[in-house]
């Protein structure tokens, strides 16, 4: 790392960890001594003591301290088992002491815009660029939400950020070293490019023990290229080691100042989103509607998602399909929650989720997980009993839920094996459900008990004791926009 001593080039030198793990190394004075040079808490003049000076002299001592402050250790001024074991991680390279005065956050030079560019100009070999996109849109919105930043994405390289994914030797005097310990590096500004080490294996949401999580990086690294350095609290995302992915995470006070240092506090004030638009009463057509894994009842429609509750839609909504389940692509066909674990179909492949988090090893082909139902569903279904439902056409496939069940736990810990195929055959659905239509947009039962059929810009409800079309209320099919989503039709007659 030839050039990772420099106050203008920020290195992330990290192994992928799980802390709790890895066992303390006993370390030597003389290498102590030599860690807290290089990181900064020893000065120059305190390089010729000799290990007896060192273990007695009042320097060592107080930089051992500010090295266990630093690290959120018990400061006990003594090279403990704790302190050797953080000596031993593999690390950023960049001094943690930049100098002599104790700062709460430390800082760099800043942009002289607050609207911002990027181009990505590589991208990594086993995620999908509109993946990789949405992680990276996702990362700089850590700095948005809590400034005035703006972040816009061009085609061209004319811009302020560049990011590469690259490996080895890539020009500029820092080579990555393979997978583990350097995962990253990035310029303060006025340059802010990023390079990622592709070496790595990255993922997005929870991964296996040798993954790295792309946001996590990603937005660590943003903060270099903004003008952050290391927090000197190690817990923050801008602390110098890898912290392992949260789905709740949060900035820390300490990296949210630094950064309204430099920027200010977050002043516009977005309008909230109007629920009820022109483009949803008009075309209420959905891709898919499930319930989720906290009982919401979600329409999804392109590359957006709406929470709809007592014949509305909340207000807030409709937000990005990509907010909520990172890494999913736009225009799902068709969806289910069971077990707390959330499926999507699209054309032959499928996504399995656990709340917001993609489970590695997806997305996967439908038929290398369930041989005999076909590609292009038009809706899934489970209302309860022991069979879930694969709506195509005018066919349904009626699979045993204990299967299902059975395929998300296997799957959850052999991404990669096969699974011995279970044998159905396909029914029709004017035969099974007197009243129900072919070519499904949609299908979910609510929590009453009550089966939805979507079709169109209408919807079937479906007698929880019968296979048919519910005739007890008034004639199905109904509008969907004025009873699902609070649409306004002058016309609909009482």
């Amino acid at each position: 790392m030839s050039n990772c001593q420099s106050s203008e080039f920020i290195v992330v030198c990290i192994l992928f960890v799980i802390l709790a793990a890895v066992q303390a190394v006993p370390i030597p004075l003389s290498q102590a001594k030599s860690y807290l040079e290089q990181y900064g808490y020893l000065t120059a003049s305190s390089k010729s003591l000799d290990d007896t000076s060192m273990r007695d002299g009042s320097s060592f001592v107080r930089a051992l301290r500010e090295f266990q402050e630093f690290m959120g250790l018990e400061v006990t001024g003594d090279l403990d088992a704790e302190t050797m074991r953080f000596m031993s991680m593999s690390r950023c390279g960049v001094r943690d002491r930049l100098d002599t005065d104790r700062l709460k956050f430390n800082v760099g030079p800043k942009w002289p815009t607050k609207n911002l560019t990027y181009h990505i100009a590589s991208y990594p070999k086993f995620l999908r660029r509109e993946d990789v996109d949405v992680e990276i849109e996702r990362a700089f919105a850590v700095w948005s939400e809590v400034t005035d930043l703006t972040f816009t994405k061009k085609s061209s390289k004319k811009v302020d950020i560049e990011i590469r994914f690259e490996v080895g030797d890539h020009g500029d005097d820092d080579s990555f070293d393979g997978r583990g310990k350097i995962l990253a590096h990035a310029f303060l500004p006025t340059d802010g490019d990023v390079h990622f080490d592709d070496a790595e294996l990255w993922t997005i949401g929870i991964g296996p023990k040798n993954s790295t999580n792309l946001f996590v990086v990603a937005a660590h690294e943003f903060g270099h290229s903004l003008g952050l350095r290391h927090s000197n609290y190690y817990t923050a995302l801008m602390g110098p080691l890898y912290r392992e992915y949260d789905s709740n995470f949060k900035l820390h006070e300490d990296e949210k100042a630094g950064i309204q240092s430099l920027y200010g506090s977050k002043t516009t004030t977005t309008q909230p989103k109007v629920p009820l638009d022109d483009s949803i009463c008009t075309n209420p057509k959905m891709d898919t509607v499930f319930q989720s894994d906290q009982g919401e009842t979600i329409f999804f429609k392109g590359d957006k998602f709406y929470k709809v509750t007592d014949g509305s839609v909340v207000r807030g909504y409709p937000k990005l399909i990509s907010e909520r389940w990172p890494g999913l692509p736009s225009n799902i066909d068709a969806a289910l929650t069971l077990n707390k674990f959330t499926i999507f179909f699209k054309g032959n492949l499928l996504w399995c989720y656990l709340g917001r988090e993609m489970l590695f090893g997806f997305p996967q082909s439908i038929s290398f997980n369930f041989y005999f139902i076909p590609d292009h569903l038009d809706a899934v279904l489970y209302k309860g009993g022991n069979e879930i439902f694969f709506f195509k056409g005018s066919q349904f496939w009626a699979y045993p839920v204990n299967h299902f069940s059975e395929w998300i736990t296997f799957r959850n810990k052999n991404p990669n094996q096969p699974l011995a195929p279970t044998m159905i055959s396909p029914g029709m659905i004017n035969q099974h459900w007197k009243g129900v239509p072919d070519n499904l947009d949609a299908a979910f039962m609510d929590s009453y008990g009550y089966t939805h059929l979507f079709k169109g810009d209408e919807y079937y409800r479906i007698d929880p004791m019968k296979f048919n079309v519910d005739l007890d209320q008034d004639a199905y099919p109904k509008p969907i926009g004025p009873i699902w989503l609070g649409c306004k039709i002058p016309f609909l007659m009482e």
